[in-house]
């Protein structure tokens, strides 16, 4: 997609995150203090060099180019996982249709 990026990160053996089961539950991940391995770090590790790459490529200067926050998702089992690849993969075909488009189609089965 144009506009956003989806994937899938698969944490091994001795990972510290934790997946809250109370959604008032904390995990390991304090403000201002990343804890290497855990789903926040490694988002943030990723924007930023991102970031720093496409603005000394681009030449795009201070140019926000990520939103400020993120959505992530536990998949608990194969049948999430299977889904969610099959998701990503499907979702390229919903940007005709997408708001942000400025080419977008107005109607369904428009070609």
């Amino acid at each position: 997609m144009p506009n956003h990026l989806h994937g899938i990160i698969a944490l091994g053996v001795g990972a510290r995150y934790i997946v809250p089961s109370d959604p008032g539950e904390q995990t390991s991940e304090q403000f201002q203090k990343p804890t290497r391995g855990t789903i926040p770090t490694i988002v943030r590790t990723f924007k930023a060099a991102v970031t720093r790459n496409a603005r000394n490529d681009l030449k795009i200067g201070d140019e926000l180019i990520w939103q400020s926050n993120y959505f992530e998702r536990a998949l608990r089992d194969g049948r999430e996982v299977s889904l969610a690849i099959r998701y990503i993969a499907e979702n390229p075909a919903r940007w005709r249709w997408d708001e942000e488009n400025a080419e977008r189609e107005k109607e369904i089965g428009r070609e």
